[in-house]
């Protein structure tokens, strides 16, 4: 009982941060600086370890701020903080790859400047090293963005979405899929997909088992507590002729 009670506290508060209000997009700008911060003293320190980078800690300082004022820029140019970062797509994503390309010309562009200039206090970083920073910088905050579209997808889909199967898979039920996955909020959970080609039986489809009319569907509905069957459109005509299935969907209580 106490975990249950645990577990909605959870799923309470992480509705809650991810509500409109509550994780603006200052969130994710502040986390992107950070990530380019620490990256960026990250990679000084793998070229250099410990005794080095302590003895030049002010240099560093400079420009680990600097190239991070150099990505708010990038930001700007490219809105890596526009949408909800939640709802990120493979577009959402590019956007990211390209604001870093951009943080890492300005960058370079940068240490020539103050290298030219005689300023050393600002250029901390070799180009090599400033390479190494916004390459891992671009991976984290691809890694944070699909792990935030995660969590969502996790929470979006509560106990109030219903269960569901899709009968027919491959085009038009990966369609389907999608369709309803991309749905705010979720109306359904997708458990599985029903299929009459046995050459893929025990597969996994956008995550979920593929399961045959051959196999016990009657005892796959119970397990999974399944609610309802989907029909692809491709496959609708299939399914009316198909007792069988019809009956298994009745009698699971779809």
């Amino acid at each position: 009982m106490a975990d249950k009670e645990k577990h909605n506290w959870i799923e309470r508060l992480l509705r809650y941060y991810f509500s409109r209000n509550v994780f603006p997009y200052w969130c994710v700008v502040l986390a992107d600086t950070v990530i380019v911060f620490l990256c960026s003293a990250f990679a000084y320190w793998a070229f250099h370890r410990t005794g080095v980078t302590y003895e030049h800690r002010f240099e560093l300082l400079h420009t680990a701020i600097l190239f991070s004022v150099l990505s708010l820029i990038s930001s700007r140019v490219f809105k890596t903080y526009s949408g909800v970062v939640r709802y990120s797509g493979f577009v959402d994503l590019l956007k990211v790859c390209y604001a870093n390309a951009l943080t890492f010309a300005l960058a370079v562009g940068t240490y020539y400047l103050f290298k030219y200039l005689g300023v050393d206090s600002w250029r901390a970083l070799h180009p090599l090293q400033i390479f190494a920073a916004i390459v891992l910088s671009a991976m984290l905050m691809l890694v944070m963005r699909m792990v935030i579209k995660t969590l969502y997808d996790v929470v979006s889909s509560g106990s109030q979405a219903m269960r569901v199967l899709i009968y027919g898979a491959l085009t038009g039920g990966a369609g389907v899929a999608k369709y309803i996955r991309s749905e705010r909020p979720a109306r359904f959970e997708l458990r599985g997909f029903i299929t009459h080609e046995k050459r893929i039986k025990g597969m996994q489809m956008l995550g979920v088992p593929v399961y045959t009319l051959d196999e016990d569907l009657a005892a796959i509905i119970q397990k999974e507590r399944i609610q309802a069957v989907l029909v692809s459109p491709l496959r609708v005509d299939e399914f009316r002729e198909n007792q069988g299935v019809r009956d298994v969907r009745v009698g699971g209580g779809c």
